[in-house]
């Protein structure tokens, strides 16, 4: 019986694939045999163009949760259930003083 208590959690880059690189027939079959025990999901810093042409075309069927950008996306299913992004999470007032912190701190590198 599949535990609903239990959730596995997968990077891409390195983790289900080579950096960069197409998922294998092999780690395909494992996530398979897996899902079939446990909930399983991917969190990855690409979007989920890039997350597809490394997953598949089918990538959000093969996954119960699916996490492109570090989570600003979030399926359930298949299905989108959250989205936002870096500025609507922060706020305009907040990302405009982490953008100035940077760019003084890049301006005072000695490089």
């Amino acid at each position: 019986a599949r535990r609903a208590d239990c959730i596995v959690l997968f990077d891409v880059d390195g983790t289900l694939t080579k950096p960069r690189g197409a998922v294998t027939d092999e780690m395909l079959a494992f996530l398979k045999e897996l899902r079939s025990k446990v909930v399983i999901g991917v969190v990855g810093g690409s979007d989920l163009k890039k997350q597809k042409e490394q997953l598949g075309d089918n990538c959000l069927e093969l996954f119960d949760f699916f996490f492109p950008e570090n989570g600003l996306a979030a399926y359930k299913q298949g299905a989108l259930f959250s989205e936002t992004s870096f500025k609507d999470h922060l706020g305009e007032e907040k990302m405009q003083r982490l953008i100035n912190f940077c760019l003084r701190y890049i301006a005072d590198l000695d490089i």
